[in-house]
């Protein structure tokens, strides 16, 4: 019982550590929105929580997100999304980068308002979609499935999409291969979110 709620204390501790930090600093938004989830790969068990961070503890930015819980998370998903979705990164980035943003992705979609999602994200996402599956590399085409599927299940929990991926059945493709996400809600699924980082891994 003790360690099943372990992940759930740490992420506490951690939020009470580090949200005055990130409330009242710039800088620390920036390193923790952007380059954590950007420029280096770090643990995938490490998702979770920086997503939390983000979508917690009265982070509220000041981006496009008017406020609330969701601002500093929707401007850090607005900046991995932009990322994700363009034409270099499928070509210019490490299959480790690519993998690592794609379930940083995923976890951020799953937290953030069904509105803020399907107005803001969803086009950007759709062209980022596009790139990937015009990819010659499995692995790749596959992350652009994974997300498009996280994306379904956020606008369209009911009727989502579900690729038939039987052509990409390789080793490779187990590795790359996200877990689906929970059906969205505004509360956090901490147990998705530690599955959809733990299939990276």
């Amino acid at each position: 019982a003790a360690r099943e709620g372990e992940p759930g204390r740490r992420e506490t501790q951690l939020r009470e550590l580090l949200a005055p930090l990130l409330a009242s600093s710039a800088t620390a938004q920036l390193v923790l929105s952007s380059r954590l989830l950007l420029t280096r790969v770090l643990p995938h068990q490490t998702l979770p929580y920086t997503i939390a961070l983000l979508g917690r503890g009265g982070l509220e930015g000041g981006g496009r997100a008017g406020g609330g819980r969701a601002g500093l998370l929707a401007d850090a998903m607005r900046a991995v999304g932009d990322a994700w979705s363009g034409g270099v990164h499928t070509s210019g980035t490490s299959l480790a980068q690519q993998r690592y943003v794609s379930a940083a992705l995923v976890l951020g979609l799953g937290r953030l308002p069904v509105q803020l999602v399907s107005e803001e994200l969803m086009p950007t996402l759709l062209q980022g979609v596009q790139h990937h599956l015009q990819s010659p590399s499995p692995p790749v085409r596959r992350l652009g499935m994974d997300v498009a599927e996280a994306l379904s299940r956020v606008i369209d929990p009911d009727n989502p999409v579900c690729f038939d991926d039987e052509d990409e059945d390789d080793a490779d493709d187990a590795d790359a291969k996200l877990a689906s996400p929970p059906a969205h809600a505004a509360a956090p699924a901490a147990a998705g979110s530690l599955a959809v980082a733990g299939s990276l891994a």
